[in-house]
């Protein structure tokens, strides 16, 4: 006589735990482990030196990686709605100052921008720009500040930054939603100034390095960051403008 779940009813074969068991018991893992990231964040919130010390002890720790992925995902939601509300402006002047007809024609060829453009650009970039600084701060790490550091590990630096870059950004976001630009863009930069002071003090504070080699270290990460975001920034300046130039031919 076969034995039967208890749960669902269904066949158990050779005394083996039946299938619902086994996904019951996975989506209780995937709970308890997103318990655990969000406890993690948390505590590198209150405590961003200890808490990122204690961090990066675990070498295979995927903190840093998640961290990485939330802000580019909020830079992405963050220049969608940013280019929505421009061009909803646009679309705004143009009806009150020139009427119906041509507000139409501006609608027509001016339309909002995708999520699948401005949003999965703004991602990707975030990304990758994320991704070249982690493999910088390993090597510069490795090279010149003599530090025992693996790949997760130099992630979890550059998601310090990212942690203090996506506060910032959630409050951007919301300002935005509202109609604060002006709140939006000073909580951006803070944000933006709180990531670096993070991800500058966590580096310095990495356990059995070089501190001075790693103050230089720092340095020339600046320096490649400014390089790569002046070059990013020209880029979508550029495409943007000839974006709106080819709109405007459109309409006339």
């Amino acid at each position: 006589m076969a034995n039967f779940c208890t749960k669902c009813g269904a066949p158990l074969v050779d005394g083996q735990p039946c299938q619902c068991c086994q996904e019951e018991e996975e989506r209780n893992e995937y709970v308890e482990y997103g318990k655990n990231v969000f406890q993690t964040i948390l505590e590198l919130i209150k405590r961003p030196v200890d808490g990122f010390l204690e961090s990066a002890e675990n070498e295979d720790s995927k903190v840093g990686l998640i961290l990485m992925g939330i802000e580019a995902i909020l830079n992405g939601l963050f220049l969608y709605v940013l280019v929505s509300k421009i061009y909803s402006a646009i679309y705004s002047a143009s009806s009150s100052m020139m009427g119906t007809s041509f507000t139409n024609t501006v609608s027509n060829q001016m339309q909002v921008p995708s999520a699948g453009g401005f949003f999965i650009k703004g991602l990707i970039v975030s990304a990758i720009i994320s991704l070249i600084i982690s493999v910088l701060v390993l090597g510069l790490m490795k090279a010149l500040g003599k530090a025992e550091i693996n790949w997760f590990q130099s992630c979890q630096i550059t998601g310090m930054k990212s942690l203090g870059v996506s506060l910032g950004l959630i409050l951007a976001i919301l300002g935005l939603f509202v109609g604060l630009y002006a709140f939006a863009f000073i909580t951006f930069l803070i944000g933006t100034v709180l990531g670096y002071i993070y991800f500058a003090s966590v580096m310095i504070s990495y356990p059995d390095t070089s501190k001075n080699a790693v103050v230089y270290s720092m340095l020339i990460l600046v320096i490649v960051m400014a390089i790569i975001g002046s070059f990013i920034t020209a880029e979508m300046i550029s495409s943007a403008g000839m974006s709106s130039l080819q709109s405007l031919q459109n309409i006339l």
